[in-house]
């Protein structure tokens, strides 16, 4: 119990740090990236101070918190969890597509709903194969997409989402329809902190540690990045979760292949922040191309 409470502590304190960071940005005017820009450096540094003098805090090996990202799945388990989110995204489209129909909306063909499922029981099928060929299913791969698949729900399926999108689009657009922006700006920052505090717990457990330079480095900047190159707009009211997912696994993949090629850190910077201005690039002429053409 003393793992969990700390679990719960660690995620309401990141998201009060991101309510007060987000107050500032939405009630006092100060843009986001300079308090964004403060907070990373003045936590950073509250964190410094609160490991001194020893600079690090090991976990147990057996503790909970140390075996989250530890523990695998046995075979048996890894395919019934396969076979269930298969059965649940097919119930998903079909429940979906009727909606459409009552609503009188237009709706995927047969062929491509069947496509879509197929398609995500292949994905499933290959990835429990060779997860279960080597020590099983994790447990930290299994939150990662049940996280994925709520926040996708929550963005594009409630009105809390589509006034995310809404704000991220056009601020004034959505002041005149009656979004409260400064609540919605706050409750985003909010929930974005508790979300890299539950990074900072997983990385935590993956190294059996907190120290000094947890968090640092690339960090973030791979974050940033793999959101970006996922089709996340900077200029914000455009983005998935899936895109973001996507983002990841292409900038982890180059990662691994450059620690593969044994390119130097200097290097491999280097090959990063090229990835990740191209992307910016791209999305900063695509949002040119719908401005003109009157789509956004």
């Amino acid at each position: 119990m003393g793992d969990v409470a700390a679990i719960v502590a660690a995620l309401l304190l990141g998201a009060a740090i991101g309510a007060v960071q987000g107050t500032v940005f939405a009630r006092l005017g100060v843009p986001a990236f300079v308090v964004t820009l403060a907070g990373n450096i003045g936590w950073q540094g509250l964190q410094l101070y609160l490991l001194k003098p020893e600079g690090t805090i090991n976990l147990p090996y057996t503790g909970f918190i140390g075996e989250i990202t530890h523990v695998n799945l046995g075979r048996g388990t890894g395919w019934l969890i396969g076979v269930l989110a298969v059965l649940a995204y097919a119930a998903a489209v079909l429940v979906d597509s009727r909606r459409r129909t009552a609503a009188g909306l237009p709706t995927r063909s047969l062929t491509g709903s069947l496509l879509r499922v197929v398609g995500l029981a292949v994905l499933v099928a290959v990835t429990v194969a060779v997860l279960n060929a080597w020590q099983g299913v994790p447990a930290a791969l299994l939150i990662l997409l049940a996280l994925v698949v709520v926040m996708d729900l929550v963005l594009r399926r409630t009105r809390y989402g589509r006034s995310i999108f809404a704000v991220g689009g056009n601020v004034e657009a959505a002041r005149r329809a009656g979004i409260n922006v400064a609540l919605i700006r706050i409750s985003v920052f909010a929930l974005t902190s508790m979300l890299a505090a539950l990074g900072g717990i997983l990385t935590a457990s993956r190294g059996y540690a907190a120290g000094q330079s947890t968090g640092a480095a690339d960090t973030l900047l791979v974050a940033i990045a793999a959101a970006v190159i996922g089709g996340v707009s900077l200029f914000g009211g455009r983005g998935s979760t899936y895109g973001a997912l996507l983002g990841s696994l292409v900038l982890g993949s180059i990662t691994s292949g450059m620690f593969l090629l044994q390119l130097d850190s200097s290097v491999r910077f280097m090959i990063t922040a090229a990835v990740l201005l191209g992307a910016v690039i791209l999305d900063s002429l695509s949002r040119r191309g719908r401005r003109s053409s009157g789509r956004a």
